[in-house]
């Protein structure tokens, strides 16, 4: 690790430089990497072993007897500052660093591993809010069985009024008779002089009583919907939502 001819004295330096960088680093950084807490607590551990071993002399050979017999008699007055003092003193403020360490960080990486199992919730962006706000609207439109579409002429599709649509659905009613999860075709006016042609499956099918013959309001779910044609569908529902404000500033002025 070092050079065989660097003298005690230097490796300690260099140690210490290291151990403070790091640590400049670790703050900086804000435990960026919450899951490498352990590896950097051991990390920080050994450089501060490492510089209690290189800090005693070479001919120093200190047991814990000794230590304790320095630390007893130095805290007695029996005599001033001295090496051992110093290793015994140097060895507490080690464990007590090790100790903040594991207070301080410990807790942060278990906050975070909580954090990490619960569902985040994201609002909904405006182009997401425009696909699923349902316009009221009474607008003619044309559709078909699917199974006919290929048989039939446009001329004879059956045609019906929307009760509300939104970029991911629509729903109208009718007197013809339909089940959940028929497939539909549908022949959508959205302004530009051509009908926009869409795939639909019906997902809900409610009875409405109190007619003179019996009328069925259908919920309808759009199929894969190219990019261009959700746009023509959302554009639909905002032009037709700002005409709406406009006739009612109109009736109110």
């Amino acid at each position: 690790m070092f050079p065989k001819n660097m003298t005690r004295g230097r490796r300690y330096d260099i140690q210490t430089q290291a151990l403070i960088c790091f640590l400049y680093k670790y703050k900086i950084t804000g435990c960026e990497e919450v899951h490498g807490v352990r590896r950097k607590i051991g990390f920080i551990f050994f450089l501060l072993l490492q510089m209690l071993i290189f800090v005693l002399p070479c001919q120093a050979e200190v047991t814990w007897h000794d230590v304790s017999r320095s630390m007893n008699s130095s805290f007695s007055g029996g005599q001033g500052f001295s090496m051992k003092n110093a290793i015994a003193l140097l060895g507490i403020l080690v464990f007590i660093l090790v100790a903040v360490i594991f207070h301080l960080f410990w807790p942060r990486e278990e906050k975070e591993k909580k954090d990490s199992n619960q569902i985040s919730w994201r609002p909904l962006n405006q182009q997401q809010k425009r696909k699923w706000f349902r316009l009221p609207t009474s607008a003619e439109f044309e559709w078909i069985p699917a199974e006919n579409a290929y048989i039939v002429k446009k001329s004879q599709y059956k045609k019906d009024r929307l009760v509300d649509i939104s970029g991911g659905g629509l729903c109208f009613t009718t007197a013809e008779k339909l089940n959940s999860g028929d497939q539909i075709i549908l022949l959508l006016n959205t302004g530009g002089g051509k009908n926009l042609i869409l795939n639909g499956e019906v997902l809900r099918v409610e009875e409405e009583t109190g007619q003179d013959k019996a009328i069925n309001k259908v919920s309808v779910k759009f199929g894969n919907l190219l990019r261009g044609e959700r746009d023509r569908i959302v554009s639909f529902i905002m032009n037709r939502q700002r005409d709406t404000i406009q006739d009612s500033r109109a009736r109110n002025s």
